[in-house]
């Protein structure tokens, strides 16, 4: 097991796909399968989301009436 506040981490970016990040749901799923028994690369794979997300601040979705 690989002790890093995966849950914490994990559980941070749960709140933003469900509030404002529905495109980051797919990867989520995957990952809360881990929840678990993370391993390193499953953190890694949590700070690229973090990474994606910072990257994509001024990215939105936006619904047509």
């Amino acid at each position: 097991m690989y002790f890093v506040p995966y849950d914490s981490a994990s559980g941070s970016l749960m709140y933003a796909m469900v509030c404002t990040r529905t495109d980051i749901a797919h990867v989520m799923g995957v990952l809360s399968g881990y929840m678990s028994e993370p391993r390193k690369e499953h953190w890694i794979v949590v700070k690229m989301v973090f990474r994606y997300l910072c990257g994509t601040t001024n990215h939105a979705t936006c619904y047509k009436g």
